[in-house]
């Protein structure tokens, strides 16, 4: 992580920040996360371009699912339990509200745990909850 101090500015903003698509969401929690940690915006042609369940699982699947997002926008991938702070997890399902069950979730390792946009602000997960994580470069 290029900028530590970023990222924890960002946990406190976000900190209470309730969930709205293309705002708030898992995805742009994770893709700011590695912008404010890197100073690279992993994803500027989608900010602002869906504000709905269903046109961010459009784009999700137009794009490949999570695995071939986080491959291609944020970096290479680890084995989970190489992650460190900073690193963008996809979380199983089983750890997502209802609506994002299908498709499930982003979220960002923070000492030792995952942490991913809820309904009122951010939550706590456990790193094993992880399916995957990328390192951003």
């Amino acid at each position: 992580m290029k900028y530590p101090g970023r990222f924890e500015q960002l946990l406190l903003q976000r900190q209470a920040q309730p969930f709205a698509w293309g705002v708030s969401d898992c995805a742009m929690w994770a893709f700011d996360a590695v912008l404010v940690s890197t100073g690279r915006d992993p994803v500027p042609d989608v900010r602002g371009t869906y504000s709905t369940a269903l046109a961010a699982a459009r784009r999700l699947r137009l794009e490949g699912g999570w695995p071939a997002v986080c491959a291609a926008r944020i970096g290479r991938a680890v084995m989970p339990d190489e992650a460190q702070d900073g690193d963008v997890a996809q979380v199983h399902p089983a750890h997502c509200a209802e609506e994002m069950a299908a498709v499930g979730a982003l979220a960002v390792v923070w000492r030792g745990q995952l942490v991913a946009q809820g309904a009122q602000g951010l939550v706590q997960l456990p790193l094993s909850a992880a399916l995957g994580v990328w390192r951003p470069q």
